[in-house]
C-alpha cells in the first residue's frame, strides 16, 4: 500500500486507532528527522514523502466544512509533529476561526495550537476554548500563539490568579494583537 492510500484509509470513519500513525508520518516528513534516519541508520528516504504529506494537509485545510474540535485539533498535532513552519503558513489562513470548546486540552495540545498559530500567515485569528479545563500552565503554552488572535474566548476556565497573571503578561506585550477576550 502506497502512503496516499494509507491516508485515505486512516481518514475512514471506524479507523480512529489509526490516528497515531498519521501523526507519526507526518513526524517523519521532518527534514531533521530524515537527516537524522539517513545518517544514524543510513535508511534513505522518499523526497515524495513530504510533497505529498503537504498536499494532503492543503486539501484537509480546504475541506468545506471545516473541521472542528478532535478532528480539526488531531490535524494540527499532524502539522506539529512536522515541525516544519512551511506546513503551518501554507494552511492555517483557513483556520481564521478555530472552536476547540467544550473538549478537555492537554499542555501539549495547547503547545500543538501555539506552534500552528505562531507560524500562521495571518494575525487577526478567533479562538474559542470555552470550557477547556485551562489553568496558568495551558496559558503559558499557549503564549507563542496568542499573538496572532484578536479575538481569544477563555470562558468557564478556571485560570486561577496565576493564569489571569500569565495571561495580562502576554496581552501587554506590544505585538500581540487581542482586542477580544471574553
Amino acid at each position: 500500500m502506497d502512503l496516499k492510500n494509507l491516508l485515505d484509509v486512516c481518514e475512514k470513519l471506524g479507523n480512529e486507532h489509526l490516528t497515531l500513525t498519521v501523526r507519526f508520518i507526518f513526524g517523519l516528513s521532518s527534514d531533521k528527522v530524515r537527516a537524522f534516519l539517513e545518517e544514524a541508520l543510513q535508511c534513505k528516504t522518499s523526497d515524495l514523502v513530504k510533497p505529498l504529506l503537504l498536499q494532503r494537509a492543503e486539501e484537509v485545510a480546504a475541506e468545506d466544512p471545516p473541521r472542528a474540535g478532535y478532528d480539526l485539533l488531531n490535524f494540527f498535532h499532524c502539522l506539529f509533529e512536522s515541525q516544519e513552519a512551511e506546513f503551518a503558513r501554507r494552511v492555517m489562513h483557513r483556520f481564521q476561526t478555530i472552536d476547540i470548546s467544550f473538549k478537555t486540552l492537554s499542555v501539549l495540545d495547547c503547545r500543538v495550537l501555539a506552534f500552528c498559530l505562531q507560524h500562521s500567515t495571518i494575525q487577526d485569528h478567533s479562538i474559542d476554548l470555552t470550557f477547556c479545563r485551562l489553568k496558568s500552565h495551558h496559558i503559558k503554552a499557549l503564549a507563542p500563539g496568542i499573538k496572532n488572535c484578536t479575538v481569544l474566548e477563555l470562558g468557564s476556565n478556571r485560570l486561577g490568579n496565576s493564569g489571569v497573571h500569565v495571561l495580562c503578561t502576554i496581552l501587554k506585550e506590544l505585538d500581540c494583537s487581542v482586542n477580544t477576550l471574553k
